[in-house]
This record gives C-alpha cells, structure tokens and sequence, in this order.
C-alpha cells in the first residue's frame, strides 16, 4: 500500500492528465474515430444492442464492446468527441496503472513509477488512450489478462504467504502445478479478461496472449531442467530452440493451460453475442469480420498499408520514443540478468516473450500498421522502468554514454521539431507556424538532462527527461491536436445541415466518415459513373442536398438542374481544395451562390 501511495498515485495522475487533458477538444480524426462513434449512435437510434451499423451498412470492421461502451457515455455526457473518446481514456489509465503493478510486485515502486511515465508519455500509447478506436480496451484487456497470470508465476520482490518462492526448480511433475494456476477463480479471470478482448478487437485478444503464456511456459521447461549443450556456437544457439518446439513439450504446455477452460471461458464472454449476430444478420457478419478483416488482413496488404519483415523493428522505436532510447540498454540488462539467471530472470522472460510474440505476429502479417503492436508496449515500458531503476545508481551503474546519446538525441529531435513545423505549418495550416514550440518542450528538457548528468545528477536527468516527455504528450495530443482540427472547416456545413435533419444528404466522389457523424444522418455516395443516379436523387428529393469538391461540381454543372445552386463551400481539410454544398436554395438556407459568380471563382 505504501508503494500505491508514494508511486502509484503520482503515476495515474500524471496518466490522467496525459489522457484526459482537452480530450474532447479536437474533432474526431481520420476514419476510425468517426465511424466508430456513428456506429454507436446509429445503434442508439435503431434500438440496437446486437448489430453494427454505419450510414445505414453493417460495420464488420470490430466487434461490439466498443460500442457499447460508447452507447453508455453517451447516455452519461451526450453525443459528443469526449464521450466517444472516454472509456479509451479509462481504460489507458488502467493499462498504465496494471504497468505499474506489474513493475511494482517484481522489481520496486519506484520502478514502477517510470515504467507508467514511460508508458503514458511515449508518442504511441497515448493515440490510443485518447481515440475513439477499441485499440485501448484491447491493450486493458490483454494486460489485465497476463497481469493475473505473472501475479501467478512470477516471484515478488517483496513476497508475501503464499507467493511463489525462487527455492529449487520443480520436477517435471510439478510443471503444470508451477507455471499455471489451479484455481477455478484464477483460471477464469485469465481466459475470461482474454474474452473481453476478443469482444473488443477479435481473436488476436485471445490468441496473442495465450501465445505470450505458452511460450513462456515452453522457456520454463529449457530454463529449470538445464542440459549440457555442445560447444559450437550454432548449436549452442540452435539446440536449445528445438528442445523447446518438441511435440511433447508444446503437448505438455498445452493441456497444463487447461484448454477446455479457455474455451468455455471465451466464449461464455464472448460467444452469446456473437451467435446473436450471426444469426441476425444469416451470417453475414461473421463473414466479413473474420474472414476479409482478419484472414485477408493477414495474408495480404489492405488498403496499402504494408511494409517489409524488419518494419516493426523499426517502428518500435517511434512509437516508444522518447523511450526507446534507453530501450537498446534496457534489453541488454535484461538479456545479462537472463543469462547469469538474477533474481529478475523470470520476469525478463516473461516481459521480453511478451513484447517478442507482438513484434513476431504482425511481422508475418502481410497488413502492417504502426499501431498493431502498441499491446506490447507495457513489457517494454516495464523492461525499461527496471533498467532505469536498477542501473542509474549503485555499483553497477548505466555507463554515461548511453544516457548522454539518449539526451542528446531527444535534444536534436526538439530542434528538429522546432524548424521543420512552422515551414510545413505555413504550406499545410496557415497561422498555425507557433505549434514549432513543440520542439522546444522536448529540446529543453534534453538540454536539462545533459546538464544534470554533467554534474552526475542522474535522477535529476532523468526527472527532466520524464517531465518534458509528460509534457510534450500533452501539449501535442490535448493542445496542438486542437489547434490542427480547427482547420476542419466542415462544422460549418453539417451546421446547416443539423438544422434540417430530414433533407436527403449525398456525396459525389469523395465521403469522410466524419460527414455521417456530424450531420447526424445517412449519406448516399455516388461514383463518378453515377451522374445520371444523382440527377434522379436530386429530381426526386426537392429537399435533397449534395456535397462534393470544386473540381466534380465543374464537370457536374452542365447534368444538374438549373435551380442546383452552391449553397456555402469550406476548404476540404489537407486536400488543396474546397468542398461545396450543392441544392436548393429555401429560406432557411444561407444565401446561395449564383451559378455565375460560382463558375468565376471555381475558375
């Protein structure tokens, strides 16, 4: 308790304003934010529990957990960016605080404590925690999940009656006894957390976890019962590789996983909903989840996003900065511990196959996304919590050059930041050249750091580095976030749409998810090979109003009505042109631009 309330307090708080900070304030980003908070609202407005609407489509794209949390913020705050984007929120405060619990029981509070500053201030973790996408109750659950397991497995740095000791290695005999948990409670807290998971994400909640567990159960088998190896290095290295991967070895891991508790566990969570889908929509859902999004996912690039075998190796970097500068020494100390077999081995191996396991999957995937593997990123915010605890002070301190390198870097990187914002700010969000003060956040506590190290101050390097780290994750999620989505000018249209919810809504050749959420409505999209089905639509629907850019609405002019006027136009957001609205004009309409002076302009 005493390390909850020096360490643990301190680091929620600094996860709760990291997180919560201005959440609602910009406006719903991409494509993934916007659909998943229409979904929820579409399912409002059709009393629907069970299936995934959007603009008036079946949303196989994620299962339902997200939605339903959405569905309850919204019932407490009201439609809205913060309500959207707040179980996301609680949910990374949770995951920080499972971090620092974790950190906590096996090594100390205080390494706790940088292991969920580091996990709150790193530049991935919080995109997630602050967006209205399920990747944050996936990461809570599959932590929460392998956090009840090391409480099982690993031996505490403060132990208490009954916890696991470090005494001699079990027998063969004991294996499932030692490195899985008997009781019926824990069994089902495991796999039924892995449950919620696939109810929030997919099977991945199940399968990646339960992977994570089997191959540390696999390691457990190499690592207590030692044989001699031959001298050559290959087979020093290969051996015992293949020892592990023996048939009766994965057989033996396997049935002391109790996989018939697994499966009853998942899918008492996660079945009934997915049956009832199912069978709502003859299947079709499931279909398209599992196989197009799952299956394809895997097997081939969608919707560009590829990347070559290494691309996560290097992504680690990025999304843990500025973290993973100390990640490089951090694993280092932790393969030394592994192989002199510390105290802290088996921690290492549990955190190290953890972060190995995510970085293997999504490797193979032929569909790759940098935040595919932000679930790994509690194991390398606690490897690195505990490299920083143990070897910034004492006899075997961190060498100096490391640190320097880290703050030097990060220093670079500020004043990188600092030149190259305004230019681009200037070209793609004029008035907005003072968000370069970013840079400065980051170079100032680079230069701190390195002065504090000068004088062989190492914690008070450090504390500058987590404290502008903290704060340039605040400064450009809760204000420079802000600051860009004001240049979303498209408020303005679904404005004066809201204000006449029954017009018909359609979009010629180009639709933002965005669109259906803020107007509050279905939009009918037509291609360019549908000039003749739009006509109808607006010949049909008096009231009918269409959105489309400069450009189509020049090619379109000559196939429209004569009464189809320019209702208002807003610049279309990072594209280098304008979205207009196109209908008739009635008294509740802003003024019309006449065709005339609208063909001038769009010229």
């Amino acid at each position: 308790m005493r390390d909850w309330i020096k360490f643990g307090l301190p680091t929620i708080l600094a996860a709760g304003v990291v997180f919560f900070f201005n959440l609602g304030g910009p406006r719903l980003w991409d494509r993934d934010e916007p659909r998943n908070a229409g979904c929820a609202w579409e399912m409002i407005q059709r009393g629907d529990w069970v299936t995934p609407y959007f603009n008036g489509e079946i949303r196989d794209h994620k299962p339902v957990l997200l939605y339903w949390f959405m569905m309850s913020a919204y019932a407490v705050f009201g439609v809205s960016e913060f309500a959207a984007r707040f179980w996301s929120a609680l949910a990374g405060v949770g995951t920080v605080a499972l971090t620092f619990d974790l950190t906590r029981r096996w090594v100390s509070g205080r390494a706790g404590l940088w292991a969920g500053v580091m996990l709150a201030s790193c530049m991935m973790f919080p995109v997630a925690a602050r967006a209205a996408t399920p990747d944050s109750l996936l990461i809570f659950f599959t932590t929460a999940a392998l956090w009840c397991y090391a409480r099982f497995v690993l031996p505490s740095a403060q132990p208490e009656p009954g916890s696991p000791s470090r005494g001699d290695p079990p027998s063969p005999s004991d294996f499932a006894r030692r490195w899985f948990p008997g009781q019926p409670a824990a069994i089902l807290a495991i796999y039924g957390l892995m449950g919620a998971a696939v109810l929030a994400k997919g099977p991945i909640g199940f399968l990646l976890p339960a992977a994570i567990i089997g191959l540390f159960m696999l390691w457990q088998g190499i690592y207590d019962h030692p044989t001699p190896l031959p001298q050559g290095k290959l087979q020093r290295l290969i051996l015992p590789v293949a020892r592990m991967f023996t048939p009766a070895a994965i057989g033996r891991v396997i049935l002391a996983m109790r996989p018939l508790w697994a499966i009853a566990a998942v899918l008492l969570v996660a079945g009934p909903w997915h049956l009832w889908v199912g069978l709502r929509t003859d299947g079709a859902w499931l279909r398209g989840f599992y196989w197009t999004h799952n299956v394809n996912r895997f097997m081939e690039p969608m919707e560009g996003h590829s990347g070559p075998i290494f691309y996560y190796s290097a992504i680690l970097l990025l999304t843990f900065f500025p973290w993973s500068l100390l990640l490089i020494p951090a694993v280092i100390h932790a393969l030394r511990e592994w192989r002199e077999r510390g105290p802290h081995a088996r921690a290492v191996m549990l955190f190290g196959t953890w972060g190995l396991v995510y970085l293997g999957f999504f490797s193979l995937a032929g569909t790759k996304l940098p935040s595919y593997i932000t679930p790994s990123l509690p194991a390398f915010a606690a490897l690195t919590g505990w490299f920083v605890d143990t070897r910034l002070t004492g006899e075997r301190a961190v060498r100096r050059g490391w640190l320097l390198a880290a703050f030097a870097i990060v220093a670079l990187a500020g004043l990188g930041i600092a030149l190259a914002l305004p230019v681009a700010a200037s070209r793609f969000l004029p008035g907005e050249e003072s968000l370069g003060l970013l840079g400065l956040i980051l170079a100032c506590g680079g230069i701190a750091a390195m002065a504090a190290l000068r004088k062989e101050r190492r914690w008070a390097a450090m504390t500058a580095f987590a404290v502008s780290a903290a704060l340039f994750a605040v400064a450009a999620f809760g204000v420079a976030a802000d600051r860009v989505s004001r240049h979303q000018e498209f408020g303005r249209l679904a404005e004066m749409l809201r204000a006449q919810p029954r017009a018909p809504l359609a979009a010629f050749n180009c639709l933002e998810p965005s669109w259906v959420f803020y107007t509050g409505r279905r939009v009918q999209w037509f291609s360019p090979r549908d000039v003749n089905a739009l006509r109808d639509f607006l010949s049909d629907s008096p009231a009918g109003y269409v959105i489309t850019t400069e450009e189509d609405y020049r090619r379109l002019t000559p196939d429209l009505p004569s009464e189809i006027q320019v209702l208002d136009r807003v610049p279309y957001f990072l594209e280098g042109t304008d979205l207009v609205l196109l209908g008739r004009a009635t008294q509740g309409d802003v003024p019309a631009v006449s065709r005339r002076e609208n063909e001038s302009r769009v010229r």
